[in-house]
């Protein structure tokens, strides 16, 4: 089914529901935010999501292990993260995912920023409940490639008229292929 969250910060609302599509292998987040204010508001949404792709017994039995297998990328006309977990001994098959941002409306927001790495998101001495990429003012990094603990992580600034509304969804997918996740984009 959904899962459905609603709250209210001053003059700004948000409608945060989850669904997961019964058609495809694909996650949809979207998020409402609502300006009850006669302000422009800039409001800056990122996504977090560890990625294992893999069984959860094989994670939990040798974590670091298990994402030396994982590498990820990025395609800029899609504004998509794509991860991909290599063969191994314990897994024999490919699996792919792919991670992106879309907006309903493109009303002067933001470029898309990108983090693959948790160690530059969380950063040094950090930890989830206060990370590095939330406090600084610094864009994510754009980091790709093999490393060493990886996420998917999408960032945009959103510029919202007062009386006015802008919806956002993070969409995840899985595949087998490579072609087979971006054909889901």
């Amino acid at each position: 089914d959904r899962i459905e969250i609603r709250r209210r910060d001053g003059a700004i609302e948000t409608h945060y529901d989850t669904v997961v599509s019964p058609d495809e292998n694909a996650e949809i987040r979207r998020l409402t935010i609502v300006n009850t204010s006669s302000t422009r508001h800039e409001i800056e949404v990122t996504s977090y999501s560890e990625i294992i792709l893999t069984l959860a017994v094989n994670d939990f039995a040798h974590q670091t292990f298990s994402n030396l297998f994982v590498e990820t990328e990025y395609i800029p006309e899609l504004g998509a993260l794509l991860a991909r977990r290599k063969t191994d001994s314990r897994n024999k098959i490919e699996v792919w995912a792919a991670h992106l941002l879309t907006v309903e409306r493109e009303n002067g927001h933001t470029e898309l920023q990108f983090e693959t790495d948790r160690s530059r998101f969380v950063g040094r001495n950090n930890t989830l409940e206060n990370p590095q990429a939330i406090r600084r003012e610094d864009p994510l990094s754009g980091t790709t490639g093999a490393v060493l603990d990886p996420i998917f992580s999408l960032r945009r600034v959103l510029k919202i008229a007062p009386y006015s509304r802008e919806v956002i969804a993070y969409i995840t997918m899985v595949g087998n292929t490579r072609e087979e996740v971006v054909a889901l984009i």
